[in-house]
């Protein structure tokens, strides 16, 4: 089942533990908001950071792009599972909208791939 809350605290994450919370993520895997068994890291840029030089680059299209199918797939394992994940753009594609400036083909597929899972029957 899939929930949509606009703001995500820690205690959120913290009190519903059997809750799962997609997060963006990124290559070097650091500077991630929550570490805890039930947040879920899906890369989406090369570095932590908001700014353009932390984005993947369209060059990189074919070799960045499979890394985020692959992490989320385990959003959609969960899912198919039956599993309470928590979407809310506080954690996941909040720099959507920079990086359709730095890279509107990776930005471009990375929200198509997003809709897609949220839109689909669980």
């Amino acid at each position: 089942m899939i929930l949509f809350q606009s703001i995500v605290k820690e205690l959120d994450v913290v009190t519903n533990n059997n809750v799962y919370y997609p997060i963006t993520g990124n290559d070097k895997r650091e500077g991630l908001r929550f570490v805890s068994e039930n947040v879920i890291p899906i890369r989406m840029k090369k570095a932590p950071g908001s700014e353009a030089s932390s984005f993947w680059l369209d060059e990189m299209f074919k070799s960045n792009t499979p890394k985020f199918e692959e992490d989320l797939k385990q959003i959609k394992q969960l899912l198919e599972r039956g599993a309470v994940v928590v979407f809310s753009p506080s954690l996941l594609g909040e720099d959507i909208e920079k990086m359709r400036n730095v890279c509107p083909n990776t930005s471009a597929f990375i929200e198509r791939k997003l809709t897609a899972v949220l839109h689909d029957k669980h």
